[in-house]
């Protein structure tokens, strides 16, 4: 395939997206900040990000256990706030990530049928994650960046 390019206004807009694509630490880290704030919206909301349904209940050992800590009634999966406090990002010149060194993070990401020391199994409440909508906005920071 050949582009052939005759006007100056053209090449002079293609060199310097050329010119910004040779590093995109700065778009990787807006996208980073970007996954860190829908993350932080979940925990506050207590939803999926990515389908914006609503986290499954507490079970009623947590309740019990809550009220006589005095946590109740306490945001779901912010009994201690490390979970959502452990939340991290990191971005690099071509990639972004978002994640937790919470050994039982997964657990409430994805759930689990038996969850020890409870009754029953553990509903997945997703905490990580992006809706078509965030993709949208994704693209737009995709697409100020190149401007």
């Amino acid at each position: 395939m050949k582009i052939t390019v005759e006007s100056t206004h053209a090449i002079k807009g293609l060199k310097e997206i050329s010119d910004n694509i040779s590093d995109l630490t700065p778009l990787m880290k807006n996208i980073a900040g970007f996954l860190a704030d829908v993350t932080e919206d979940a925990f506050q909301g207590e939803y999926d990000p990515t389908t914006g349904a609503g986290w499954a209940g507490l079970l009623p050992a947590t309740i019990k256990a809550r009220q006589k800590k005095a946590h109740w009634p306490g945001k779901i999966l912010q009994d201690r706030g490390e979970l959502a406090s452990s939340i991290v990002t990191d971005f690099d010149s071509t990639s972004t990530q978002i994640g937790t060194n919470k050994v039982y993070a997964s657990a409430h990401q994805f759930g689990v049928d038996s969850y020890p020391d409870r009754s029953g199994e553990l509903e997945a409440r997703p905490f990580i994650g992006f809706s078509p909508q965030d993709a949208e906005e994704i693209e737009q920071l995709i697409v100020d960046f190149l401007n």
